[in-house]
């Protein structure tokens, strides 16, 4: 199944033109390259223990809405179960100091567009494809929402979100099963990737290393350039100096 826009009203559409951004660490990139697929990873690994559900105060003030003696302890669980069952791939709007650091500090970032990604992905589940909001406000008990929507404090990567989203898959829906850690999907690389960027804090050995990697297995067609920060780092504040900085205005 081709991938869908996010379904539900306020959700701002992808203009096809919109360059994306994925970063990786070398591991990751050498899995993409050998295995000629892009992993979805499983939401409740990202990282962020919040990731898919609204905070907990919002939480508490939906029970009354729910079935008669249903407690919050219910309620969280099931909304951690959930989000178990989504698998994302994450992108971002373009190349920034702080996705550098954060993601792949001595890795590589792909290059792509959202043609690209839609035009590579066909995926035999539900995918959905549209911007993060960045809020901690919420309207009804709506799980879709609850996942693709992240703490303000999180604005700074501008996240894009390919988004298998199936139930069925969480732990407890319809029945107790164990759970992937992810699931990937085929592509053709040199349609994904229009170009790849080695990051600015990279050994200079690693641009030999992707160069051949992707020569290796057939990519050469694919461009790899260095990041437009190579050889600035030094005169640059860090992500973190700049925002230290910026809260203190």
């Amino acid at each position: 199944m081709p991938l869908e826009h996010y379904p539900q009203a306020g959700f701002e559409l992808l203009d096809d033109r919109l360059p994306l951004w994925r970063f990786m660490k070398m591991k990751t990139f050498t899995q993409f390259v050998e295995s000629r697929s892009l992993y979805f990873c499983r939401s409740d690994l990202l990282g962020d223990e919040y990731e898919g559900q609204p905070p907990e105060e919002y939480v508490r003030s939906t029970l009354p809405t729910m079935g008669p003696g249903t407690t919050f302890e219910f309620a969280w669980e099931m909304l951690k179960q959930d989000r178990q069952g989504s698998f994302v791939s994450c992108w971002t709007l373009d190349e920034t100091l702080h996705m550098w650091e954060k993601f792949a500090p001595e890795g590589v970032a792909v290059k792509s567009d959202v043609a690209r990604l839609k035009a590579v992905l066909d995926i035999p589940e539900r995918a959905m494809l549209g911007y993060i909001r960045y809020s901690l406000k919420h309207e009804g008990y709506n799980i879709l929402r609850f996942i693709t929507t992240k703490r303000p404090e999180f604005h700074r990567e501008k996240e894009v979100r390919a988004l298998v989203w199936d139930l069925t898959r969480s732990p407890q829906n319809p029945y107790p099963h164990d759970m992937p850690d992810g699931l990937p999907y085929p592509v053709v690389v040199p349609a994904l990737a229009e170009t790849v960027i080695v990051s600015p804090h990279a050994p200079a050995n690693v641009f030999d290393d992707v160069k051949a990697l992707v020569s290796k297995h057939g990519y050469g067609s694919i461009p790899v350039a260095k990041s437009g920060f190579t050889g600035f780092g030094h005169l640059l504040p860090t992500a973190d100096e700049i925002a230290e900085i910026l809260g203190k205005k």
